[in-house]
């Protein structure tokens, strides 16, 4: 079992390190202006603007169930466009957005989001620290830096970073993300219904956890610092 899980993460990283080739081909190609420009105004055909449900600025009026995507790195947002129009990943309100964006579309807005850092703090970040008891704490830290090797489950940082702060290009922040959307995806992808994972390794490790353990680490997620507010 070990040996095959070892081999998948091989995998993963081998996906992941010629995704971010193909990234730096592709980046002489992106007009983050017209991404910026998609994000602010939309688009004729059925696009609403990116920032009616991901906005720029974060507050703490922002609705907890649209993901934050900026300073998301830009391979990531990209990969996700592209899932939400193939159909890897199914979303009411993305996936028709995504279908009605050309390639290059989908490419420049995700580089002008992933240019980007968060202008203002969330008011609710430290309150939402202050609520996690010290039990719940210390097993999402735990889930976070090492993972439970009695359930096989290795550290989210091993993929995320050891902040959390994201491994581009394709392994994304978790760090400061809403608890209610983090949660959400790790119920997705334990259930199967999101299943757009490289070599399904989120599948697997939420297939392990229980569902007090998610609700505990997208608590102490959230209550991380937000590297895209430090990098200001």
């Amino acid at each position: 079992m070990r040996k095959a899980h070892a081999g998948r993460l091989l995998f993963v990283v081998w996906v992941a390190l010629t995704a971010g080739l193909n990234a730096v081909d592709a980046a002489a190609k992106v007009d983050r202006d017209a991404g910026a420009e998609l994000a602010a105004s939309g688009k004729a055909a059925g696009v609403a603007p990116c920032v009616t449900c991901h906005p720029i600025e974060r507050s703490s009026t922002q609705n907890d169930a649209f993901p934050l995507l900026v300073g998301q790195p830009a391979e990531y947002l990209y990969k996700q466009l592209n899932d939400y129009a193939s159909g890897a990943r199914q979303n009411p309100i993305m996936s028709p957005m995504a279908m009605a964006l050309t390639e290059a579309e989908r490419q420049n807005v995700a580089a002008y989001y992933g240019s980007l850092n968060s202008t203002a703090s969330k008011s609710g970040a430290t309150t939402t620290a202050k609520a996690i008891n010290s039990s719940d704490t210390r097993i999402a830290r735990a889930l976070l830096e090492i993972g439970n090797q009695e359930k096989g489950i290795q550290g989210c940082r091993n993929c995320h970073g050891p902040a959390a702060l994201g491994e581009p290009p394709l392994n994304p922040q978790l760090a400061g993300q809403h608890e209610s959307y983090t949660r959400a995806q790790l119920m997705a992808f334990r259930s199967g219904d999101r299943h757009n994972d490289i070599a399904g390794v989120m599948r697997e490790i939420a297939s392990r956890l229980s569902e007090q353990e998610i609700a505990q680490l997208a608590a102490y997620l959230e209550s991380l610092p937000d590297g895209r507010q430090a990098a200001q």
